[in-house]
């Protein structure tokens, strides 16, 4: 093997060694992502929040500026593959505020 295959057959060995750990660190973050959100699923799983309740939170949002909130309630109201995040991070919300009452 002359000189040059072998430091190509190094590299790709270091490429694919670094490719390991970039999926090892995906799949850490993904994993830690699943396990907050189960947290938060189960933190507010006992909170139920009506659509009034989630409206109300977004015009208030909406009056403070809060633009992400909005989009959080909004998402929550339309329905579809997050709604049940977006639901859970707005009952969160809700229950915070109650509290601070």
């Amino acid at each position: 093997m002359t000189t040059r295959a072998a430091s190509r057959q190094r590299i790709s060995v270091d490429e694919l060694r670094q490719g390991r750990r970039n999926l090892l660190v995906r799949r850490q973050a993904v994993h830690a992502a699943r396990v907050a959100e189960e947290r938060t699923m189960r933190k507010t799983r006992k909170v139920e929040v009506t659509d009034e309740q989630i409206a109300q939170l977004m015009r208030e949002a909406g009056a403070a500026g809060d633009l992400e909130m909005v989009a959080v309630c909004r998402w929550a109201l339309i329905g579809g593959g997050s709604a049940r995040i977006e639901r859970a991070e707005c009952a969160r919300v809700i229950a915070d505020a109650r509290a601070q009452e």
